[in-house]
């Protein structure tokens, strides 16, 4: 068995249009190829109309990107002169202030076909982003990831006949964008800080050991992280309550009907689950939801599909497993026991500290389809 270590992904199949999209293009070069890119940004703004859209561009593009009226927000940022000119601790203090600058976005879009800027969209926060393959680092963190060539000396490409202009309207055209309604089962009802926690799971080889859902719980305590723990059990798993309890600020929730569960965990800012029920319901209902998974499924397939979602995993090469038992893994679970509850901690606080930038809860069911 191969073990590239822990991972993280956020994987959201649908995304909440109960306000305006928020986009923003990365576009770090010449002017030439701003001229270029201009009937992509056309079919941008024609495919999300309404969307509030900013760019990032040279300070010699800024005028050009203001002339077109269709951005919210100008941001410059002069990489690719500071690269050309050594100036290093310019480009990080420029790069420094930009990021400061920006908020939180549903797509971020990369309108350079070299990976040399791609560093940038790595950082930005988005739900949803959006690229050429580079082949270069950064090429796993693109939810869309547009095919093509390496550039080799010599060697014809299809895309060397195909214009520019026309690839990165094939980029933007590549972006989902259609749209579902789904039904509303609550409304979410937050009282105070409130974490939920789901430590059991359909199936053994999918379970986090309850003995680290344990110590998450003492270390959140410890940081006084909440104002209450919400451990959800299982009828049949009605045993574990006793270590729970034990545990100050844990309320132990054993058994609930499918209406009272809901009623209850509505009132959770942050939920905390196993690869179950726990996390699916949680993203569903736009709660914040880190996912703790093993390599009994790809999360790809099975992450939690809605909202706000983080899922912890393990990188190995004998993932998909599928299989039902603990017993069964000739690797004993490492691909779930080596993430021990600090790096899921470390999730918890930046996901708490988070949440004062977040969105009001969803006020409708309208998503945006990805």
């Amino acid at each position: 068995m191969k073990n590239e270590g822990i991972r993280i992904a956020r994987p959201c199949s649908f995304y909440s249009l109960n306000r305006k999209l928020k986009i923003i293009v990365v576009k770090l070069d010449h002017l030439g190829d701003f001229i270029v890119a201009i009937p992509a940004l056309t079919r941008l703004r024609e495919k999300f109309k309404g969307a509030d859209i900013d760019i990032i561009v040279g300070e010699w593009n800024a005028h050009l990107a203001d002339r077109l009226k269709y951005f919210r927000n100008i941001y410059t940022y002069n990489y690719l002169r500071y690269a050309m000119e050594g100036g290093d601790r310019r480009a990080e203090e420029q790069e420094e202030k930009l990021l400061s600058e920006l908020e939180s976005f549903d797509i971020a879009i990369d309108l350079r076909r070299h990976a040399d800027t791609r560093f940038l969209l790595a950082k930005i926060r988005a739900s949803l982003k959006v690229g050429y393959k580079s082949f270069g680092t950064h090429d796993s963190d693109l939810d869309v990831c547009m095919h093509t060539q390496l550039e080799e000396s010599g060697k014809v490409k299809d895309s060397d006949r195909c214009h520019m202009a026309s690839q990165l309207i094939r980029l933007v055209d590549d972006i989902p964008c259609g749209s579902i309604d789904l039904p509303r089962l609550c409304n979410l009802n937050p009282v105070g800080t409130q974490i939920a926690i789901f430590p059991k799971a359909g199936n053994e080889a999918r379970e986090w050991p309850v003995k680290y859902a344990v110590e998450l719980c003492q270390e959140a305590v410890r940081e006084e992280m909440a104002d209450a723990l919400n451990v959800y059990l299982p009828k049949s798993q009605s045993q574990l309550s006793a270590i729970f309890t034990r545990i100050p600020s844990v309320l132990v929730h054993t058994g609930l009907s499918m209406g009272d569960l809901i009623d209850s965990l509505v009132k959770n800012v942050l939920t905390i689950s196993n690869n179950s029920f726990g996390a699916h319901i949680s993203s569903y209902l736009g709660i914040a939801t880190i996912a703790i998974y093993s390599g009994h499924e790809f999360v790809s397939q099975w992450g939690p599909a809605f909202g706000n979602t983080t899922v912890i995993y393990s990188k190995v090469s004998c993932a998909p497993c599928h299989k039902r038992l603990e017993r069964d893994c000739p690797h004993d679970n490492v691909c779930i026991k080596q993430i021990t509850p600090d790096h899921v901690i470390g999730l918890m606080r930046e996901e708490l500290g988070n949440a004062k930038e977040r969105d009001a809860p969803f006020a409708t069911r309208r998503y945006f389809l990805s």
